[in-house]
């Protein structure tokens, strides 16, 4: 699992001077590293849960049984399992609002369910999820906002042009743009698309990624 322990994040390195910005970072960069260890494995999505100690524990997202265990579950998880029932005051931060909505793909009951259940009323969010119908705290930190939104296109994306990739037509115009201003093709298998991003670098790279999470059908 992509997960760790933090304790009292400062780091100013990405220019933000909101504690919760700066773990932002910290969760973006757990997504990067989930993604280039194995994405059909680790969403583009992160959360950390923080205690009143100022304890910090996160997590990416990560598949059980074939469905996804979103970001915040497996953070309070990987809380729980070190240090037992949350305390009281804990807050969340995450770099999608947590889904409200049922999910198939999803593993256990809607991340708004579990943390309301647990008595959790301080979450703060890097981009909200514009699927689900929840009202969070959202990042205003620009290149933070930003970062956090082109992680979750990753799946929001495909959740969109899913149907309409199977049979050739695709809606939206945006990201396949992208796809081919950076030299790259959606053209091939998950496996050929994921080989080619490993032989690219930077946007193309990206891009092959992308076009390899919508064939797999990536999910949060």
């Amino acid at each position: 699992m992509i997960a760790q322990e933090i304790l009292s994040p400062q780091s100013n390195e990405h220019g933000v001077d909101n504690e919760f910005d700066t773990l932002l970072t910290i969760l973006c960069d757990l997504v990067i590293k989930g993604q280039e260890i194995d994405p059909d494995q680790y969403g583009p999505v992160a959360a950390a849960v923080i205690d009143p100690d100022n304890r910090v524990v996160a997590s990416t997202s990560r598949k059980i049984n074939d469905k996804w265990c979103h970001a915040e579950r497996a953070a309070i998880e990987q809380y729980t399992n070190k240090y037992g029932l949350l305390p009281k005051g804990c807050s969340i931060v995450t770099t999608l609002s947590p889904c409200s909505e049922s999910m198939k793909s999803r593993y256990g009951s809607s991340c708004e369910d579990l943390i309301k259940s647990l008595g959790i009323d301080d979450v703060y969010c890097g981009y909200q999820d514009p699927t689900q119908n929840s009202e969070y705290s959202i990042c205003e930190n620009p290149k933070m906002n930003q970062l956090c939104k082109e992680f979750a296109d990753i799946f929001l994306d495909n959740k969109n042009l899913e149907e309409n990739f199977h049979d050739g037509r695709v809606k939206g115009k945006s990201r396949p743009g992208r796809v081919k201003r950076a030299g790259a093709s959606c053209k091939g298998s998950v496996t050929d698309l994921r080989k080619k991003a490993k032989n690219a670098s930077g946007e193309r790279a990206k891009m092959y990624h992308w076009c390899a999470n919508m064939k797999s059908g990536h999910k949060k």
